[in-house]
Parts: structure tokens; C-alpha cells; sequence
């Protein structure tokens, strides 16, 4: 059946009612934190709502967010500071190359193939934490080897973050009302069936992980009688 302009109107206000919601929980989950340590897991928890909201609308944003976000808290700082790290290192090598030291061509290309790396694995990296769990090294390789292989998918993501922090930036109130939720679903919608498929495979590894220890148990459990 086609939808009334009213019904349209209606589903319209629903998604900016909830974008808005997000967005303030994202804020203060970061101001939570002290910021340094609120901005990780309030954005993977913002990833892990705007999830939830593509699959069905009728969720309680706050509840969920605060879900995620405790949950989260101390993986995704771990998972933050190391990619944090990372960026520091680069920030470095960039101001000794602006200085001159070691300013030679081969230099300077190895330079900005580290910075394309980091940027695709960037994009990818707090996406994946949403999305299941596994270890730190797991997100890292997998942020890296998708970032690299879907290249198109990758630019995608760069060009629409690009996007909202130039809308951000040129408009400051669109960074208290939407920043925070609109790059978080755009992410989620632009990867949830590449990150599906890696969700369906990291839960049949872990069952195969499970049944291989409680065989294990088993079989001890029957020497040992």
C-alpha cells in the first residue's frame, strides 16, 4: 500500500526526533568521559544504536545508548588510545618532515602511503568494535585488510565524513543536533552487509571455539572417570 504524505511526514519527524536524541546522548556520553575518556565508547555506542535504529525505529534510543556505553567503556578506550597513539606518531614524522629532516622523495611517498593506510583503517576500526565482539588485534586487521581491499567502500566513508565535518564546521549548531548521530548511521548504512558477513563468520568461529573446548572437557571428563 503507498504511503499517505502524512505517513511520510510523520516517519520524517521519527528519524529526526531520534537523530536529535542520539546526537545528545553522544555529547554527553562524551562530556561523561571527561571527553578524553568519553569520546571512544560514546562513539561506538552512537554506531551501535544507529544500528539498532536501521533495523527498527521503535528502540529506546537513551536506554540503548547507555547499554552500549557501559559496556564498551573500557574496550573502546583501549581500542581508542592505541589508534590514538597511532596518529600521534604520524602528527610527529609530519612535523619533522615540515622541518626538512629526511625530506626526500622516497620519504615523503612512504609517508602518505602510511597516511592513506591509516586513514582507510580509521574509518573502519570503531565501525567493526560496533559491530561484534573480538579482540583488539582482531579489529585492528580487520579495519586494515577491509580498508585496503574495499577500497570503494573506504572512500565512501571518508567522503561522507569529510562531508558532515565540513557541514559541522560551517555550521556549528549541526554539530549539537546532528553531527554525531548522522556520521554514525551513514557509517552503519553504508557497511552493514560487508560488516554482516563478518559478524556471521566471527560468531561461527566462536561456536566452533566453543564446541572444540567443551569436546575437550569431554573427553577429559570421561579419562578422568
Amino acid at each position: 500500500m503507498k504511503k499517505l504524505p502524512l505517513e511520510k511526514l510523520n516517519m520524517i519527524f521519527v528519524w529526526i526526533n531520534k537523530l536529535f536524541i542520539l546526537n545528545v546522548c553522544w555529547i554527553l556520553g562524551m562530556l561523561g568521559g571527561l571527553i578524553a575518556f568519553g569520546i571512544f565508547p560514546a562513539s561506538t555506542a552512537a554506531l551501535g544504536v544507529s544500528k539498532e535504529l536501521l533495523n527498527s525505529r521503535e528502540i529506546k534510543v537513551g536506554k540503548k545508548f547507555i547499554q552500549f556505553y557501559k559496556r564498551d567503556f573500557m574496550q573502546a578506550n583501549m581500542l581508542g588510545f592505541l589508534w590514538l597513539g597511532g596518529a600521534v606518531l604520524i602528527l610527529v614524522n609530519y612535523a619533522a618532515l615540515n622541518n626538512g629532516f629526511s625530506a626526500n622523495a622516497v620519504t615523503i611517498f612512504f609517508y602518505i602511503v602510511i597516511l592513506i593506510v591509516y586513514s582507510s583503517l580509521t574509518v573502519h576500526l570503531f565501525a567493526l568494535h560496533s559491530s561484534f565482539q573480538a579482540s583488539l588485534l582482531t579489529y585492528f586487521k580487520n579495519a586494515l585488510i577491509i580498508g585496503i581491499t574495499k577500497m570503494h567502500i573506504t572512500v565512501s566513508l571518508i567522503a561522507v565524513h569529510f562531508a558532515l565535518i565540513y557541514g559541522a564546521l560551517t555550521i556549528p549548531a549541526f554539530f549539537l543536533f546532528f553531527y554525531g548521530s548522522l556520521s554514525s548511521l551513514a557509517t552503519v548504512f553504508i557497511t552493514k552487509n560487508l560488516y554482516h558477513r563478518l559478524e556471521e563468520k566471527s560468531a561461527r568461529e566462536q561456536e566452533s571455539t566453543n564446541y572444540s573446548i567443551t569436546k575437550e572437557r569431554t573427553k577429559y571428563g570421561e579419562k578422568t572417570t
